[in-house]
């Protein structure tokens, strides 16, 4: 039998706001295990979005543990966490004037030095990660110019209706 990777044990997850706690889900118990796909569903403010926060480490639970292999991923620091797990949710990311490129980097800073200077390798990585998803010729673009589509993923297909700034549907 193979080993999960990633589980939960009786996870609670919610809110604490003020004084009150919102629980939107209790009593989460799920194993995932290397090669496995996974797909959340439910409706709109089901709590999809807060299950992925808290099994990324990004929110704590209302109880119960999330387990990276053997580690309490609230327990880990945030170095080995930003190595080991990611994740990209819905909200859009305001990110000021980053280039598409300078953007994919940021994913290098939990293996760059306290410099956050970025070496060859990281270059590569960078560059790699880019044409993985066919998005090497947004690298030079920023991505506040880039159309949602753009910003997940694009290809080079002509879009009627496009502007200037890529914000065509697609």
């Amino acid at each position: 039998m193979m080993k999960s990777i990633l589980r939960t044990e009786n996870l609670a997850i919610g809110y604490k706001k003020n004084s009150a706690t919102h629980m939107v889900a209790d009593g989460v118990n799920a194993s995932l295990r290397n090669g496995e796909l996974v797909c959340l569903l439910g409706p709109n403010g089901g709590g999809k979005s807060t299950l992925l926060r808290t099994v990324a480490g990004m929110q704590r639970p209302l109880h119960g543990a999330v387990f990276l292999g053997a580690a309490n991923i609230h327990k880990l620091d945030a170095r080995t966490l930003a190595r080991q797990v990611s994740v990209v949710l819905t909200e859009r990311v305001q990110v000021g004037l980053l280039t598409a490129y300078a953007l994919v980097a940021l994913g290098r800073h939990p293996y760059t030095g306290w410099t956050g200077q970025l070496t060859a390798v990281d270059e590569a990585v960078v560059q790699g990660a880019l044409t993985a998803v066919s998005a090497a010729h947004l690298a030079p673009r920023f991505v506040h110019e880039l159309s949602d589509g753009g910003r997940q993923k694009s290809d080079d297909r002509p879009r009627s209706g496009a502007g200037t700034t890529g914000d065509a549907a697609g």
